[in-house]
């Protein structure tokens, strides 16, 4: 955009910004260029700081801000951010903007979609009051537990062969099948949180499941035994982890 507004090509602004023989922009220079302080820089924008230049990471991460927001703003090409997982949904626009919405054509309206917008401020408000090792770690049980029952049931799967595992969760072979399996996802990876402590460490270990059950049912409907075995399988892989925790403790 910068580069747009003063009619360069795109890589000769880089060579402008960037210091003599290198290919990254530098912020005193940008700051220059743009007439932003460079902190403010280093707050809003990605990829000016060494570890943020993996390729790897800015793909996961980077996707196009809102069509209707950027046009609000006069904006006709597409703006891509930096946003974290849970910022998937515009809540002014009701448009999908999540790690699926690759494109523009991507951001699906979700009018109609009321357990989508409910998931995504489900999912802003988990980032709100746990840590990000935690959800995540739970976004990705909640997607296998998912993916396993879907399987059972003969239902298109989410393909996350190729996802890097901060995006694992929210990879799917297309938008509507995410959008499909996002709010099942996030209630389960809520269950997840709240019960997984006291899965590990239960004094009374048959009423923490029955909660956990109770809580990881509202994500299905209907509930059939294809759901039992999904989360009893998790279940048991915990019960492992337990037994294995306990045992290196008492040896």
């Amino acid at each position: 955009r910068l580069a747009h507004a003063n009619h360069v090509a795109p890589q000769d602004l880089r060579g402008y910004a960037a210091r003599p023989g290198d290919y990254y922009p530098n912020t005193e220079r940008l700051g220059l260029l743009s007439g932003y302080p460079p902190a403010v820089l280093l707050n809003r924008l990605r990829g000016l700081r060494p570890d943020e230049r993996d390729a790897t990471r800015q793909r996961a991460r980077s996707r196009p801000a809102c069509r209707w927001c950027c046009a609000r703003r006069g904006v006709n090409e597409p703006v891509h951010c930096w946003f974290p997982d849970h910022v998937t949904a515009c809540y002014r626009h009701y448009r999908w903007i999540g790690p699926s919405a690759n494109t523009w054509d991507d951001q699906v309206s979700l009018t109609g979609h009321h357990g989508v917008i409910a998931a995504a401020r489900r999912h802003a408000r988990l980032h709100r009051l746990h840590h990000p090792d935690i959800i995540e770690a739970a976004l990705n049980d909640a997607l296998r537990i998912v993916m396993r029952q879907r399987r059972l049931d003969g239902q298109p799967e989410c393909d996350i062969t190729n996802a890097s595992p901060s995006a694992r969760w929210a990879t799917a072979k297309d938008v509507r099948t995410h959008l499909t399996t996002y709010p099942q996802v996030i209630t389960v990876a809520g269950a997840i949180i709240a019960h997984r402590p006291l899965l590990l460490n239960a004094g009374n270990e048959n009423l923490v499941i029955a909660a956990f059950l109770a809580r990881a049912y509202m994500a299905f409907h209907p509930k059939t035994d294809s759901v039992e075995e999904a989360l009893r399988c998790w279940l048991y892989d915990q019960q492992i982890i337990r037994r294995s925790r306990h045992g290196a403790r008492n040896g």
